[in-house]
């Protein structure tokens, strides 16, 4: 059993990783990894720039406290 991670960075993560995020399914996992494919994330409110991430979307991943940039 691999233990927890402390938190899912976004600029690292892989598709699976990703899902586990609050309102993040296969679709916007994709837009996040074509994002930092060409430009890696400064800040967790990048996600922002995420077709389909408003700013209530961005609320709920940051309240669920999972998601970090490293």
């Amino acid at each position: 059993v691999s233990p927890t991670p402390v938190c899912i960075n976004i600029n690292l993560a892989t598709k699976t990783e990703l899902i586990k995020i609050i309102h993040v399914g296969d679709k916007t996992a994709d837009k996040i990894l074509s994002f930092r494919a060409v430009k890696l994330f400064l800040s967790v409110d990048d996600l922002i720039k995420i077709p389909g991430i408003g700013t209530s979307t961005l609320t709920d991943i940051k309240s669920q406290g999972l998601v970090c940039v490293e």
